[in-house]
């Protein structure tokens, strides 16, 4: 076989190893735009309209609520479940929600800052007092101003406060009303989102498949090049090393794309929040990733050279070189044993009775196959 022979790979320059790396960034850049066109062979799955992903989820606080799109673009999944109809009825409220959470806010930012101007204000007025009493510097505070602040403050807190609870009120009324609304079509985008993860599963297992037809015949073209190349000693070698190494990659992004995309949803959800609550897990994880991908390749390597350096690869290829295959010693053609090591190089043929090479598997006289030892 062509994998047992000669394999003192060539190398190239500082400047070839540079050409080769660029050549392998540019393979990886195409074959990903060549991936993001096949997305377009398969159907996708149309994601439920951004314009209820807030309000859709079953946790959300709408007391929070601070923006609604003006342009909302419903799709085939918001149709089938209603959403769209759902939607289109609370919009104006909803915008009246958003608009009043927006005057809540600001009334809030307002009364903390009042609130913090009339403790800064009581700290200077309880000074006063003191100075007052131990009669200090007068001058330094006046205490009629400092009076008049304090109750104009308290008096914008007061209103500030009164106008909050209108602001409330009339939000929390808007909301009670439509509940009932709101729950419907929680309950729709809780069943369209299953529907939308249980078919992105599909369609990436579709994508999966094509991408993978794709890549791996070229993978295993390459890579047969390669061996034949290594085999003959040539000088490309080193340059389908490079093509082979950028497949490979290729290969594994695919490969862990479609795992990362089809895990279980609870796995995937412990995965998440491990990984939001523990910065630790969070590292953990791309150190993980990181090793995964070296090991893959590692073993890949290991493979190929187990492969390629088995015993009897060693054996064949040594003996074409009239080398013994023990010591790599030169033999002649009729030597025996090696004259370095003294290993048996030839035996008498059990058929024919004429020397032969003890570790081939034919007779070179009579095509006898021999019995190894």
């Amino acid at each position: 076989m062509a994998k047992n022979k000669s394999l003192s790979e060539h190398r190239t320059t500082i400047l070839g190893y540079f050409l080769l790396t660029a050549m392998s960034i540019a393979i990886f850049i195409v074959v990903n735009v060549i991936f993001t066109d096949m997305e377009r062979i398969i159907e996708r799955v149309e994601y439920p309209s951004h314009c209820v992903n807030y309000i859709g989820e079953e946790n959300s606080d709408l007391k929070t609520l601070n923006y609604l799109s003006e342009s909302c673009k419903f799709s085939k999944i918001d149709k089938d479940y209603n959403i769209d109809r759902l939607y289109s009825e609370l919009e104006l409220d909803l915008n009246s929600i958003v608009s009043l959470n927006g005057d809540i806010l600001d009334r809030k930012k307002s009364l903390e800052l009042t609130q913090k101007d009339i403790n800064s204000l009581l700290s200077r007025y309880n000074i006063s007092i003191k100075e007052k009493i131990h009669n200090l510097d007068k001058k330094s505070f006046d205490y009629q101003a400092i009076k008049q602040k304090f109750e104009k403050l308290s008096k914008m807190e007061k209103e500030t406060k009164e106008k909050l609870n209108v602001l409330e009120s009339q939000r929390d009324f808007l909301l009670d009303k439509n509940q009932d609304k709101i729950d419907e079509l929680r309950d729709s985008y809780k069943k369209a989102m299953k529907n939308y993860k249980s078919e992105y599963k599909i369609y990436r297992f579709k994508l999966f498949l094509l991408e993978s037809s794709f890549i791996l015949p070229l993978f295993l073209i390459i890579l047969k090049i390669y061996f034949k190349l290594k085999a003959k000693d040539s000088q490309n070698t080193v340059i389908f090393s490079f093509i082979l190494g950028s497949i490979a990659f290729l290969f594994i992004e695919v490969f862990l794309g479609f795992i990362i995309n089809v895990l279980p949803e609870d796995l995937e959800k412990l995965i998440t929040a491990l990984a939001q609550d523990f910065i630790v897990f969070r590292y953990l994880l791309y150190y993980v990733a990181l090793l995964l991908v070296v090991l893959i390749f590692i073993l890949s390597v290991y493979f190929i050279q187990k492969m390629i350096f088995s015993k009897e690869a060693v054996v064949f290829r040594r003996l074409k070189e009239s080398s013994c295959p023990n010591c790599s010693f030169k033999i002649g053609e009729n030597d025996i044993f090696c004259a370095n090591c003294s290993y048996e190089i030839r035996r008498e043929c059990q058929n024919c009775k004429k020397l032969t090479l003890k570790d081939m598997k034919f007779c070179s006289n009579c095509s006898h196959i021999g019995k190894k030892e």
